[in-house]
C-alpha cells in the first residue's frame, strides 16, 4: 500500500489502527479505557479515540476473522464495527 494510499484514503480509524499494528501498542490504558467504553463515556484526548480504534479494530481481526488486508478494503464504517464491538464488550462479565 503506498503512502498516499494510506495517508489520504483511508478513514482515520483505520490510519490510526494501521499505526498501533505496526507499533504494537497503546498509549491509552487499557482497564481505564474499556471502562469507559462499556459506561459509554468519553474523554476527549486523542489517545482514548486511538484506543477505541485500536480495540475495536482488535475485534475485527481477532473476532471477527477479518484480516488486516481484507478490513482496509471494507467499506463499513466505524460506526458499524464499534456498535459490534460495544455489543460483544457488554455482554462479559
Amino acid at each position: 500500500m503506498g503512502f498516499f494510499d494510506y495517508k489520504f484514503r483511508l478513514p482515520d480509524w483505520k490510519n490510526e489502527e494501521y499505526a498501533d499494528c505496526i507499533s504494537g501498542s497503546s498509549s491509552y490504558p487499557e482497564n481505564v479505557g474499556l471502562e469507559m467504553i462499556r459506561q459509554d463515556k468519553t474523554d476527549p484526548s486523542e489517545s482514548c479515540r486511538y484506543f477505541t480504534y485500536r480495540m475495536t479494530v482488535k475485534d475485527i481481526l481477532d473476532e471477527e476473522s477479518v484480516d488486516f488486508d481484507r478490513l482496509l478494503l471494507d467499506e463499513r464504517d466505524f460506526d458499524f464495527w464499534f456498535e459490534k464491538y460495544l455489543k460483544k464488550l457488554n455482554a462479559l462479565p
